[in-house]
């Protein structure tokens, strides 16, 4: 069974910069375009939701600290909540969630550099899990978080995607303000 690993986030977050680069030249093409978008946005919203539901349920394991494991248990809550609208709205839609792929070898690094984190976060536990879990909370949710808005900046104002991204944005803002608020010494 291959492990996914939250840590590829920042590589899908970005994959889907880069995709999002260009603007459409005519009203047309912005239909075109959005529908693409629409879908590798999803894909990638569906990708990192499952990603952050295996790392949450591993911190709920590895974790000796009551508030990190609730923390972890309310990631779990919010992706899984969050991939439920995500892989709702892409069958409204009638699109396919497929698993984003590096396009760069500086991507593939990223990828393969994620996957070593996620491998050393099964190796530890208690004081040490926590201290390489809850920043790469941060960052992960940091790199997400810009990821969203650069897209649902592209996006035609009406898109059914850009709608769930507006929904979506202020929970991830909250995972990461809570993860950053964990780190904090006497909290």
């Amino acid at each position: 069974m291959r492990s996914v690993s939250i840590f590829s986030v920042g590589l899908i977050c970005g994959c889907t910069c880069l995709l999002l680069a260009q603007a459409p030249s005519s009203q047309g093409e912005a239909n075109r375009l959005a529908t693409g978008m629409d879908q590798q946005i999803l894909a990638k919203m569906h990708h990192v939701n499952q990603m952050v539901i295996n790392v949450g349920k591993l911190a709920e394991q590895k974790s000796d600290d009551p508030k990190v494991k609730r923390y972890a248990r309310r990631l779990v809550r919010d992706h899984e909540l969050g991939d439920r609208k995500v892989t709702m709205l892409a069958k409204q839609l009638n699109l396919t969630l497929m698993t984003p792929q590096p396009q760069t070898p500086e991507e593939q690094q990223k990828m393969q550099m994620r996957m070593q984190m996620m491998d050393k976060l099964k190796t530890l536990s208690g004081k040490d899990f926590d201290n390489t879990f809850l920043p790469a909370m941060v960052h992960e949710h940091i790199e997400a978080i810009t990821m969203l808005k650069n897209a649902e900046g592209k996006l035609p104002e009406q898109s059914p995607v850009r709608m769930l991204i507006s929904k979506l944005l202020p929970i991830l803002q909250q995972d990461q303000q809570l993860a950053e608020d964990l780190q904090k010494p006497g909290r």
